[in-house]
């Protein structure tokens, strides 16, 4: 890894003007669709084709049966309903069978993967003196369903204590409920 001159977006986004956030959004949306174009390899999960380094299957146990790589969108989906699972599996069974049913409908993508950052958020842009971005941390990065990075960086966008969620629709295609069924599964998880 190689430091990179410049300040992270996390620093310096609520000092930015409305036009200088929209030239960032402009170079996100140049650098997400050439990442869209790369073609997907047929599988969803890390881009060294082992377990997904996503937050939504960090677990601290290895679980190889549940951990992928996975062949399609729905053994993802059935992957991830399992780890849910996993972790508590006498209080969460009957969530998870809500879930199950549940997920594999609201969550359909196109069925093919698309090389995806995986940890998108304001902390892994760098601004560098000349006004070029630099994204930055791809140690999650993989292929994912398309609608993956949107969630992740609505996600990731935490204490929502300023604009940028309201900026991401503008590089990224928008997926809100694939967000609020994500998010319900991940604070399910947690609390």
């Amino acid at each position: 890894m190689d430091r990179v001159a410049g300040k992270s977006l996390d620093k310096l986004w609520h000092g930015l003007d409305a036009s200088q956030k929209m030239e960032i959004v402009q170079q996100l949306k140049e650098s997400f669709d050439a990442i869209r174009d790369l073609p997907g390899p047929g599988f969803f999960g890390s881009i060294d084709r082992t377990k997904p380094r996503d937050f939504f299957f960090d677990f601290d146990e290895p679980m190889p049966s549940l951990d992928g790589p996975f062949h399609t969108e729905e053994a993802l989906i059935n992957g991830l309903v399992d780890r849910y699972l996993a972790e508590d599996p006498e209080r969460r069974r009957c969530e998870s069978e809500y879930y199950r049913k549940h997920l594999m409908k609201q969550l359909k993508g196109d069925g093919q993967s698309v090389f995806t950052h995986g940890d998108l958020q304001l902390k892994n842009i760098m601004l560098q003196p000349n006004g070029r971005i630099i994204i930055i941390d791809w140690a999650t990065s993989g292929w994912y369903p398309v609608y993956w990075e949107y969630i992740v960086a609505i996600c990731a966008h935490g204490g929502w204590t300023n604009d940028w969620h309201s900026h991401i629709h503008l590089f990224l295609d928008e997926y809100p409920n694939h967000y609020v069924w994500m998010n319900r599964l991940l604070l399910d998880r947690y609390y």
